[in-house]
């Protein structure tokens, strides 16, 4: 242990045993760092106990803690933090006065800079240290975790969390799933503020667009205080981004690296820097200002086989089999381009205030080709009919080419402007913040219709060598590869803007104080959120044209490379961008179409919330008690419209509707923790939490059809409550020391409001007079229960060179049900898996290091087509992906790695009821990197 200069005399004193509490009057405080005495880096998550009074504080980001309200006199500092060896350190306080203190800590397990500043070890140890110091249930990983994982995204580095697996798309991580809830359950928030939705018709965060570059740490709270946001059924997200004060007083980090998709054989370039400064105002002011970018253009793609529709029934020879409703080959060639910056000033004024300005700007943007071979059965006649294949006469199935020619831009953008001023007793932070997320999108679609002569049979088969590929087949295979068989039947050119604007504004309060001998806080505040969800979509529908286009003119068709079937050439997508731009003038308009398309998505919707807040928290050592209620009134207010399409009298009109609808909620919670010494802490807690429908859901868009004497229609319902889950988790920790630790969580949930589709056709009432009539409902219930396991351990007990292990498991079970009384069945919770597993096999020494990394997320119900009929529900199936990394340092500041994802090629794999029913197959192959990080 090292001694800050100012408390040597004090320190000697505490040495001979002459340590007591003074009877002087009056009361004071204690400010100051625990650091490294090497770099002077602050330590988060330490607990800086007094001893004689049992009063504890945890260090903050940069090892800053303040000790408040006690009485003048003499006391002995406890400092303790996972794999250094406790401090103490004896500092006497005045009445009115403030002293600052720093502590210096020495390693337990070897050379301290080595095992805390850098590398594996001090990443796991910071994580540790978190854990520990909580008040809630919570994990968290840091930037310099998530390097140590070839991760593309925030919710690629989230999942290695225990508890959290992520919902992909294309391959990629794209929305966080804790505990097995849904993401749009889910709280997210980037510092401190909730993060939009840049989805187009949902709530949960798509954290694909925040590169991990920009951050300097994730949190996910499992449970919650009445400080934080009350909709988080599933759980809270807390993204935290570069900071000058995570840094010593001058930081550079430059990352220059290549990504190669086997895939599409392509090498793609991607870039990072990070930097920021620590500047001395004055004799007791400091001034941080850190900056980071990333730039990352990635070349990667997807061979598709699916069937969205489910499948159906049909009879043949007197049997009965299943056939898939709709069968496509796709192959996808993507170029995803993803830019980020941050930029965060932060002002502190001595140790009792601060200011700070805190930005995000981040943008991902897709530019996707996709031509496809579709394939429908028409009423079918079959020529042949089995378990695994059919064939039917034409006339009676439908084969075509199609393409999309798609770009789609998301963008999220924050603005933070706060202050936090501390007294001796009180504590008072507000902020103001404007966020904003963006999805813009750009589409031309095409459709040629394939012309077969009457003797030709199609039809699918599941593939021989992997049966959870749907193939298109034919009685003839040269006669559907003919591009002169696809005449031109429709263009599509299709724009749509998303936009949600947020406001938000807080101020919190915080008195601390002693009751007896127990130190105590009261804490209350409150916050007003206002959101603005707009959805504004123009498109237009070409389908007269003036002669017989096919597929066969110069350039319209091309052979891809495509691995799951042979179905010969498709579609080209740069020949048909050319040939629609050059003749689109002579193309016939569908009024009716482009006017129904481009108004049936429009939607304005306005949710205003106010929040307030009161908390205590009360430390009886070793019993720590959070507890209080937060209350939040939700305002609804949106414009949508009412459409009516009468295809017999061949009218339409369209009407604008308005609707509104006002809410009150009471969040209360209780969290204990108990320290049972120094290696053990138990938890329990209990809350009630919320989660608000979906925008889709809730918007006033009512569409209805009559066609043939049948009336159909859509309709969204304003009138949805929210989802209400009252939660009850326990925990318990065991930290034996070093970079050891055993953790067990239970957790329960009753979800009561669950919200699902349902066909109300024909019901007495507002849809009594439909055939067909497709709205959100409430009423259903749902319960989420299970536990979670994590063990963590360094090999240093090893003889060498293996003691330079670490190894971290961990696991977590979620039983999640739901009942639905349409249809009167119980399903899994959507989104849901049952079994997640997550491990990292580690070595680090001298200047070599590397990393295995296994995820696995077991199958979830993913869409439900019908609430009536199980058969279709479609299903995600498991998945397991292995990654690597290793890395080598050059110098001390200088760093090569390599980097491997998914080296097992695991493809995604979706089904219908049972694995014999293939939805969706799509296989994206392996991704490697190699790069070159300078810091300094």
């Amino acid at each position: 242990m090292t001694l800050a200069p100012a408390a040597a005399v004090m320190a000697q004193d505490a040495a001979e045993g002459n340590t007591a509490i003074s009877d002087a009057t009056g009361r004071g405080s204690v400010t100051g760092r625990v650091i490294d005495a090497g770099s002077n880096l602050g330590f988060r998550g330490a607990i800086v106990k007094v001893r004689e009074l049992g009063i504890q504080a945890n260090t903050g980001a940069d090892g800053d803690f303040r000790l408040r309200d006690l009485p003048a006199g003499t006391y002995t500092l406890e400092v303790s933090y996972i794999g250094a060896e406790t401090a103490t350190q004896t500092v006497t306080v005045s009445a009115g006065q403030t002293v600052s203190v720093d502590v210096a800590l020495s390693s337990a397990v070897g050379e301290f800079e080595e095992i805390m500043v850098v590398g594996q070890k001090a990443r796991a140890l910071n994580a540790l240290n978190l854990k520990r110091s909580a008040a809630v249930v919570s994990d968290s990983i840091t930037s310099d975790s998530m390097g140590q994982f070839p991760d593309q995204n925030v919710s690629e580095a989230a999942r290695r969390i225990a508890g959290v697996s992520v919902v992909n798309d294309q391959g990629e991580g794209r929305f966080v799933t804790i505990r097995g809830a849904d993401p749009n359950l889910n709280a997210v928030s980037i510092g401190g503020i909730r993060m939009p939705s840049a989805e187009t018709d949902a709530r949960q965060v798509s954290l694909d667009v925040v590169a991990s570059e920009l951050l300097s740490g994730i949190t996910v709270k499992k449970t919650i205080t009445p400080d934080m946001d009350g909709d988080a059924v599933g759980g809270t997200v807390e993204v935290k981004t570069f900071n000058a004060f995570d840094r010593a007083d001058t930081f550079v980090s430059a990352t220059v690296e290549g990504s190669y998709n086997d895939l599409m054989n392509k090498l793609s370039p991607k870039a990072a820097l990070s930097a920021s400064k620590r500047f001395k105002v004055g004799e007791e002011n400091e001034l941080g200002i850190a900056v980071a970018g990333n730039y990352f253009d990635r070349k990667f793609g997807s061979d598709n086989a699916e069937n969205g529709e489910g499948w159906d029934t049909a009879e043949f020879g007197g049997q009965e089999f299943y056939i898939p409703i709709e069968v496509s080959q796709r192959p996808y060639r993507i170029s995803r381009e993803r830019v980020g910056l941050v930029g965060n000033i932060d002002y502190r004024i001595a140790s009792h205030s601060e200011v700070y300005l805190h930005t995000i700007y981040s943008r991902f943007s897709d530019t996707e080709g996709r031509s496809a071979t579709d394939f429908e059965f028409d009423d079918p006649e079959f020529t042949s009919l089995s378990a695994t294949s059919a064939l039917a006469n034409n006339g009676t199935y439908e084969l075509g080419k199609s393409t999309k020619d798609r770009t789609e831009t998301q963008s999220v953008m924050s603005l933070n402007l706060g202050a936090k001023h501390m007294t001796d007793a009180w504590t008072v932070d507000y902020q103001a913040a404007y966020s904003k997320s963006k999805d813009n999108y750009s589409n031309l679609e095409s459709a040629w219709e394939g012309d077969f002569d009457d003797d030709l049979s199609v039809g699918y088969q599941l593939s021989d060598k992997n049966p959870k590929v749907m193939q298109i087949i034919a009685s003839d295979m040269d006669a559907i590869a003919d591009m002169d068989a696809y005449e031109l039947d429709e263009f599509g050119l299709e724009s749509s803007d998303y936009a949600q604007r947020q406001w938000t504004f807080a101020g919190n309060f915080q008195y601390d104080f002693t009751a007896g001998d127990v130190p105590a806080f009261i804490k209350f505040g409150a916050k007003s959120t206002r959101n603005k969800k707009t959805a504004d979509e123009t498109n237009t529908v070409y389908d007269d044209f003036d002669e017989d286009y096919t597929l066969a003119h110069d350039n319209l068709s091309t052979t891809l490379d495509y691995s799951l079937a042979n179905v010969g050439p498709f579609a080209n997508i740069p020949g048909i961008r050319s040939f629609f731009d050059a003749n689109n003038g002579s193309f016939g308009i569908n009024d009716e179409d482009t006017y129904i398309d481009s108004n049936a998505a429009d939607f304005e919707i306005r949710e205003n919330v106010t929040a307030g807040y009161v908390m205590g928290q009360a430390d009886f050592d070793p019993l720590l008690i959070v507890a209080g209620v937060r209350v939040e009134h939700t305002k609804f207010s949106a414009d949508g419209h009412l459409l009516s399409v009468n295809e017999d009298d061949e009218t339409l009109e369209i009407s604008p509707v308005s609707a509104s609808k006002s809410y009150t909620d009471y969040f209360p919670s209780l969290n204990l923790k108990y320290s049972a010494g120094e290696a053990v802490i138990i938890r329990a807690a209990a809350s009630r939490t919320i989660a608000r429908p979906n925008y889709n859901d809730v918007a006033p868009i009512y569409e209805s059809a009559i066609e043939e004497g049948e009336l159909e229609g859509s309709f969204g319902n304003p009138d949805l409550d929210p989802y209400s889950s009252k939660n009850l988790d326990l925990s318990f920790e065991y930290y034996p020391g070093d970079l050891t630790m055993i953790s067990f969580a239970a957790f329960y949930k009753d979800i009561k409001n669950f919200i699902v589709t349902a066909d109300l056709g024909g019901v007495p009432g507002q849809y009594e007079d439909f055939n067909v009539a497709i709205t959100k409902i409430n009423g259903e219930s749902a319960t989420l229960k299970g536990f979670e396991v994590s063990l963590q351990q360094q090999f240093s007990f090893l003889p060498a060179p293996f003691d330079g292990m670490l190894a971290n498991v961990n696991y977590t079970y979620a039983d999640g049900k739901a009942h639905l009384d349409l249809g009167d069945r119980d399903m899994p919770l959507p989104n849901q898996s049952k079994h997640i597993f997550n491990a990292s096999l580690g070595y680090e020494k001298d200047r070599l290091g590397f990393r295995f990394a296994v995820a696995y997320k077991g199958k979830y119900l993913a869409e439900i087509l019908d609430p009536e009929d199980p058969a279709f529900d479609n299903y995600v199936d498991a998945h397991i992906s292995y990654d690597f990394t290793a890395d080598y340092e050059i110098t001390d500041n200088v760093k090569l790695a390599f980097k491997i994802q998914n080296i097992n090629g695991r493809p995604f794999h979706s089904y219908f009821a049972n694995k014999r029913f293939p939805g969706q197959y799509e296989d994206y192959g392996w991704t490697g990197s190699f790069g070159i990080t300078a810091k300094y």
